[in-house]
This record gives structure tokens, sequence and C-alpha cells, in this order.
């Protein structure tokens, strides 16, 4: 029986009902915070050594972990574990509940993904301050975004999740900048890119995502969403996520649970958080220009009016997304 909807009091468990047996512990989710993901990060120390390691990860991922030209025990072993995890895959999924990934209009993403998950994932103050940190995302945020859009669309097309497939390769080199903004942010003590920002991350596009196109009048069914899911907890797994993490989330309700329990474990944003939200709103009012030929002091209130309408008055406040006087009519 899948427990009763988590409310926005906090955890479910947290007032008097017990988590499903079949999701993480909040002991699994407190040492996740501080976990990495060991084969990416041996693939990204080898890469301080030896740069041609890239050229190796690369050909592992389009010709096969057992290709000639790859020599690299740690790319090896990382391009094993993707292998097995997409074939390993059934039909069923990758080709099926593929299709739940375009239920939605390809131009609705603009904003359920940039202004919705995209903006939502900047939230946790440690993420936001390696992001930041790289010295990047505030000056290019448009580049982010185009990165962002060309993985998602590839991993989302039927059939490519599998070795070599364009979606399966985007995945891959995904995976490996996960691990080396995690080494380049590495402070003693402390995990950066965890498995908790993740799993964090995860929900962001398999709950996030879909909230927010329901607010724009695009929502999807219990039954998309279920199928949506199913397809995401092997793509999330190709992306280094612990799948004992999202093993239990089969439904909606089950992502809310998962959700609320990982935001009790969070810090509220930070000015990294605000900084980053500012930059990735502004990069999709200029998209929003280019596009359609609006001018941009035109394109960035409409953005932050569609932005507060997705998360609401108390994080758009924390994330420092402005009133827009009367633009909201």
């Amino acid at each position: 029986m899948t427990p009763a909807r988590a409310g926005g009091s906090g955890p479910r468990h947290d007032r008097g009902v017990a988590p499903s047996p079949v999701l993480p512990s909040d002991a699994l989710l407190r040492r996740a915070a501080g976990t990495g993901e060991p084969l990416a990060d041996a693939v990204a120390a080898e890469l301080d050594a030896d740069r041609a390691v890239r050229r190796q990860h690369e050909r592992a991922l389009t010709a096969g972990a057992d290709a000639p030209a790859v020599t690299s025990p740690a790319v090896r072993a990382l391009a094993r574990h993707l292998e097995g995890v997409a074939r390993a895959a059934p039909d069923a999924v990758l080709l099926e509940d593929a299709r739940a990934n375009f239920t939605v209009p390809f131009a609705v993403h603009a904003f359920d993904v940039g202004a919705g998950a995209l903006v939502s994932s900047y939230r946790p103050p440690g993420a936001a301050a390696v992001l930041v940190g790289t010295g990047s995302l505030v000056g290019n945020a448009a580049r982010r975004l185009q990165d962002t859009a060309r993985w998602l669309n590839a991993a989302a097309v039927p059939g490519w999740l599998r070795p070599g497939e364009p979606g399966y390769v985007e995945t891959g080199r995904v995976r490996l900048v996960h691990a080396l903004v995690r080494r380049s942010a590495s402070v003693p003590g402390r995990v950066e890119v965890s498995q908790l920002d993740t799993a964090r991350t995860w929900l962001d596009f398999t709950l996030v995502a879909p909230r927010c196109a329901a607010v724009l009048g695009f929502p999807i069914t219990e039954d998309e969403h279920r199928r949506l899911l199913r397809y995401w907890r092997v793509l999330g797994e190709l992306l280094g996520l612990d799948p004992a993490l999202v093993a239990g989330v089969l439904e909606r309700r089950d992502a809310e649970d998962l959700q609320a329990r990982i935001a009790a474990l969070t810090p509220p944003p930070s000015a990294d958080s605000r900084r980053l939200t500012a930059a990735g709103l502004a990069a999709i009012a200029q998209g929003l220009a280019d596009v359609t030929g609006v001018p941009v002091p035109l394109a960035r209130p409409a953005v932050r009016v569609v932005a507060r309408a997705l998360h609401g008055r108390r994080v758009s406040r924390q994330l420092g997304i402005g009133r827009t006087g009367g633009a909201h009519l």
C-alpha cells in the first residue's frame, strides 16, 4: 500500500506515520550526503595525471569497454557498469516508458525544466557554491541550459539509452563531468555533488518539472508519471545514482515523500543560489527574446512571472525572484 501523500509541513514519518519500507531510510539519506560515486571518481582522478584518459572514456562510450584503445582499468570499470545497467533495462522501459518524456510539448520545457527543474537545483547552498565556484555558470548560464537540453533531449529518445546510442553517450559524459566537479570542489570532510545531491536533482526532473508543467496547463496522468519514473530510475543509475535511493519511488506520492525527507536535510538557499537563479532566468529571457522577437525588457518580467508561479511565494523569495508589479495579470 502506498503511504499517504506528504504535506508541506515535513516528511510523513515526522507526523507519526512510518515511511514506505521500500523508500530509503533517513540513515541511508544521511550517508548519501557524504558519498560520491567511486567508479566515475576513479576516472576523474586518472584524468588529473593523464589527459588522454578522456579520449579513452569517449572511446569506451562509443565502442565499448573492451575496445582495444581502452587501456585504463578505471575507464573500463566505469564503462562496464554503464553497459551492464543499459543492457539489463527491459525494452518495455527503454522503448515504451521513454515516450512519457514526450507528453508535454517541447516548447514548454523552456519553462518546466529551465525555470522549474534547473532553478530548483540551485536551491541547496552547497551545490550552488560549487556551481558558482566553477566560474562559468553565472557568466555563461545560457551554455549550461543548452548543454542540459542537449543531454536531456538525447537521453529521452526511445532506445537511445542502449550502449553506444546518443543518449547513452551524453549520459556517460555528464556522469564524468559530475565527478570532475566533485574532485575540483573537494573540501576535507565534505563531499560535493554527493549521492544526496544527485537524488535531489533526479527529483527535480521527475517531480518538479512535471509539477511545473501542470501549473502551466500541461499535466500528465498518474500512469504517465509512473512510466516516467520507471524510465528515470534507469537513467539515474546510468548517472551514477545509488539505485537504493530511488528504487521505491514508484509513483508521484512516493516522489513527494522522498523530496520532503531530502528537504528536511537541506539548508535554505544561499546568496550563491540567488546568483545562479538570476543568471538562469536572464538566460531564459534572452532565449525567449531570440525565438519570439519579444524585446528582452519585456521577456524578463514575463519569465519572472512564470518562475514565481512555478515555485510559489516562499521559495521565490528565498531565490530572489522578485515581483513584477501587475505583469502577472
